[in-house]
């Protein structure tokens, strides 16, 4: 469901940043976000990147009214940033009644993976992939914050995921998954990884996060190249994966990756822009 920002939406959106931050507003962007009755905003103070989400809760067939984030969304995200310190942005505070959090600016030069997938030869991507797949399995290791642990939160991520993918592929179904549960990043997409050096980056976004399994981090991750690369990219995780000394399930991550394969095709048609083979 897409909404047409107004004015009105982005003054209050502007005018709640400077009231939290307290500083002058140097420049902003807007995120879209397919598929999903929320906005965010990026905005920029002289030492602050603020990471403010509003939702759009439609009232009425013609009514859009503004509320922040629900405070337990907020603590979620923040508990896993918390956990996450050199593996995510660095987080300076949050102000949970405004739905906002404020980082230690990114320079916008960092290239994300989608930039160096599309740059990288579409025959040998498993150097560029290696790092950001390191990085989420250090992720998994991370105790699990309580905040995390919550059984409606990954069912309903898990049906937004199929329900989507079913516009496309009506038979299809995630996987039931089983094993240890971890910390997930929940929404390892090629768009949240930001490479900082050769040997360093950081994984964005961790407003999905929560305890799971494994595999379904790294299916998603795969479903998302596979959108890319289509199914040369199973080959390209599962070595990746094995280089970096990990023993998975391979078959619960390919069978997430089918799934969410179908889910980025219905919903973000952004990754048309990216298309790398036919």
């Amino acid at each position: 469901m897409n909404f047409k920002m107004s004015k009105s939406l982005q003054d209050q959106a502007l005018e709640w940043a400077s009231f939290v931050t307290g500083e002058s507003l140097l420049s902003w962007t807007t995120i879209d976000r397919p598929n999903r009755d929320s906005r965010i905003f990026k905005i920029y103070t002289s030492s602050k990147m603020l990471i403010l989400m509003l939702r759009l809760d439609r009232n009425n067939q013609n009514n859009l009214q503004l509320q922040s984030r629900q405070k337990k969304d907020i603590e979620r995200e923040v508990s896993a940033l918390q956990n996450c310190i050199g593996m995510s942005p660095k987080l300076v505070n949050y102000a949970p009644e405004y739905g906002a959090l404020l980082f230690d600016p990114i320079p916008d030069n960092y290239p994300s993976l989608t930039d160096l997938l599309c740059e990288s030869n579409k025959n040998n991507i498993d150097n560029v992939i290696q790092l950001p797949l390191a990085t989420l399995a250090k992720i998994h290791r991370q105790p699990v914050p309580i905040q995390l642990v919550d059984s409606d939160f990954m069912e309903d991520l898990y049906l937004h995921i199929t329900l989507n993918a079913r516009q496309l592929c009506p038979q299809i179904s995630m996987p039931v998954l089983s094993g240890e549960s971890v910390f997930l990043h929940g929404n390892p997409n090629p768009g949240n990884w930001k490479q900082i050096s050769q040997s360093e980056g950081i994984w964005l976004d961790f407003e999905d996060s929560y305890a799971g399994i494994a595999e379904f981090d790294f299916g998603y991750f795969l479903g998302h190249l596979r959108v890319l690369f289509r199914d040369k990219a199973i080959n390209s995780v599962l070595t990746s994966l094995k280089q970096i000394n990990l023993t998975v399930n391979e078959d619960y991550i390919i069978q997430v990756s089918e799934v969410v394969y179908y889910y980025v095709i219905a919903t973000e048609s952004r990754y048309k822009r990216y298309l790398l083979v036919n």
